[in-house]
Parts: C-alpha cells; sequence; structure tokens
C-alpha cells in the first residue's frame, strides 16, 4: 500500500503546491545559510522563510491527518484544487 503522502502527491492539488513551496523555501534557506554573514535584508528573508516553511508543514501535515482518518481530502484542501482547474479531491 502506498503512503498517505505519496498517494497525496500523486492526487491532490493542494498538496502538491504546499510541497513545492515548502522545497522552494528549503532550498532558499540552505542558499543562506551557507554564507558567512546575511545582509539586514536576508536575516528578514530567512525568518520569513523559516515561518512560512513551519506553517506550510503544518498544513501538510494536518492534510495528511485528515486523509489518514477518512480518507478524503479536508474540505478546505479539496476546495482549493477544485479553484485551481484541479478535482483537489481523491479519486
Amino acid at each position: 500500500m502506498t503512503e498517505p503522502k505519496d498517494h497525496l502527491m500523486r492526487t491532490s492539488y493542494t498538496f502538491r503546491k504546499l510541497h513545492d513551496e515548502h522545497h522552494q523555501h528549503e532550498t532558499r534557506l540552505n542558499e543562506l545559510e551557507s554564507r558567512a554573514t546575511l545582509t539586514l535584508a536576508e536575516d528578514v528573508e530567512e525568518k520569513h522563510l523559516k515561518k512560512r516553511k513551519l506553517y506550510l508543514k503544518d498544513r501538510m501535515t494536518e492534510i495528511v491527518r485528515v486523509y489518514e482518518q477518512t480518507g478524503h481530502l479536508p474540505d478546505e484542501a479539496r476546495a482549493e484544487g477544485a479553484a485551481a482547474g484541479g478535482t483537489g479531491a481523491t479519486p
């Protein structure tokens, strides 16, 4: 049986969107953290990215939790997926 995250990556536009943004922030944070020093703007960006990344992780965790308990996406994730042109629902 496939893992819930793998299934959601294949079937949920919303989950993929959250995951992709999380990955983009992780990549940028790695770039910033590899520098010896940061400018003030980069320091502010780093703090913002860390907060946003945590928010995205929390949202993905909630979607997985609801999916594991019910076998369906949360209503909010279904609505976002439908608005984006996808089904947003699991098949």
